[in-house]
C-alpha cells in the first residue's frame, strides 16, 4: 500500500482460506523538493484517498482543481470517488501547477484477489492475497479433489489464501460475502502441465541469482508500455532490498523489525517505495501479482521514480523491489 493508501481496519469471519502476501508502499522522505504524496490515484466507486502537497516552505496558498468533478470530488486533504471514469486533480502553488492522474473503477464489493487464476503442479502451494473489503467472507472449493485452501491471519482487511494442488484437473475458489452471497468472484485453479486453454507452461530456464535482474527487466516493460522511461538498477537499492528480504521473514511488514519504517535502510532519497511479496517462486509470478494490485502497480508506475534495487532470498521465499529517485 502506498503511504496515504486506503486502509481500513475490521473484524472478519473467514471460512477456509490462504495464499501470496504482498504490499506496496511509497512515502516522501526528508527534502525541500515540492510534490503531491500521489502520484496517481486508482480507486473503486465510493472509496477515498488522503492527497497532500508536501515540500513547500509554508508560504503562498494551495488553490485546488479538479478536472472532471462528475468523477471524483476533493475536499480537506482527500479524494472521494463518485462513478467510474478518469480525471486529474491539480493543485497550483507558488506559480507552479502539479497533478495527480484519478482513475475511478467499478466497485467489486470490495473484494479482490491479486490473481483470479493459478496454475500450479502437483504438491505445489502458493498464496493470494485477498482483500475483504470489510466483509465476512467465505471460501468455497469446487472439485476438492483438486485443491484444498487454509487462511492466514487478517490485517487491514487483507489476508492471504494458501492454495495447494492435490491432482491434476480443474478447480474454481467461490468467494463470497456471507451476508450477502450475491457479492462474489472466482479464482480459478488448474493443477498440470497444461492449462485450461490448453497452452502449455512454458519452463522457467532463469538461475536462481538471475531473478532480480529479471523482475527489473520486466518492470521497465511494463514502464515503457506505457511511455514511462525505465528505471536504473542501483547496487545499493538491491543491497538495502537484500536486507528487506531477510527482514520481512520476521516481520512481513513495511515496519523493520526493530519498530523503524522500511524506507530507513535507504540511504540519500527524497521519495522512495517498497513492494514486498512471499511465496511466489518465479519472478513472472512475481510481477504478476503486482500489476494486478493497484498499490503495487502505482510504485512500479510512478513517474517520479529512476532507480530500482530488487532482491530475492530463495530460503526464505521473499521477495522485495525498493524504488528511489
Amino acid at each position: 500500500m502506498k503511504a496515504g493508501m486506503k486502509t481500513a481496519a475490521s473484524a472478519m469471519a473467514v471460512l477456509m482460506a490462504l495464499g501470496t502476501l504482498s504490499f506496496a508502499v511509497s512515502a516522501e522522505k526528508s527534502g525541500t523538493d515540492v510534490h503531491l504524496s500521489r502520484r496517481s490515484i486508482i480507486l473503486d466507486e465510493g472509496e477515498s484517498a488522503p492527497i497532500r502537497l508536501a515540500g513547500g516552505n509554508g508560504k503562498g496558498t494551495v488553490k485546488w482543481k479538479i478536472s472532471n468533478p462528475d468523477v471524483f470530488t476533493y475536499s480537506n486533504g482527500k479524494i472521494t470517488a463518485k462513478k467510474v471514469g478518469e480525471g486529474c486533480l491539480y493543485a497550483e502553488y507558488n506559480g507552479k501547477q502539479y497533478k495527480c492522474p484519478v482513475t475511478v473503477n467499478k466497485d467489486l464489493q470490495g473484494m479482490e484477489a491479486d490473481t483470479k487464476e493459478l496454475l500450479l503442479k502437483k504438491g505445489e502451494k502458493k498464496m493470494i492475497n485477498i482483500s475483504t473489503g470489510g466483509k465476512s467472507v467465505s471460501v468455497r472449493v469446487v472439485n476438492s479433489n483438486v485443491c484444498s485452501v487454509s487462511c492466514g491471519v487478517i490485517v487491514d482487511n487483507e489476508f492471504p489464501l494458501y492454495v495447494t494442488a492435490l491432482a491434476d484437473g480443474s478447480a474454481t475458489l467461490k468467494l463470497f460475502d456471507v451476508k450477502d452471497p450475491d457479492k462474489s468472484f472466482d479464482i480459478s485453479v488448474t493443477v498440470g502441465k497444461k492449462s485450461s486453454g490448453g497452452k502449455t507452461v512454458k519452463e522457467n530456464t532463469l538461475t536462481v541469482s538471475e531473478y532480480p535482474d529479471e523482475i527489473i527487466r520486466r518492470v521497465n516493460e511494463e514502464r515503457e508500455s506505457v511511455g514511462l522511461a525505465p528505471l536504473a538498477k542501483s547496487d545499493s537499492l538491491c543491497k538495502s532490498a537484500g536486507i528487506r528480504a531477510e527482514e520481512i521473514a520476521v516481520k512481513f511488514s513495511h515496519e523493520r523489525p526493530d519498530n523503524t519504517q522500511c524506507f530507513t535502510v535507504i540511504e540519500d532519497s527524497s521519495y522512495s517505495g517498497e513492494n514486498i511479496g512471499m511465496g511466489y517462486t518465479l519472478p513472472e509470478e512475481a510481477i504478476k501479482g503486482w500489476m494486478t494490485s493497484p498499490g503495487h502497480m502505482a510504485n512500479i508506475l510512478d513517474p517520479a521514480f529512476t532507480k530500482i534495487g530488487v532482491a530475492y532470498n530463495e530460503e526464505l521465499g521473499t521477495w522485495v523491489q525498493m524504488f528511489s529517485n
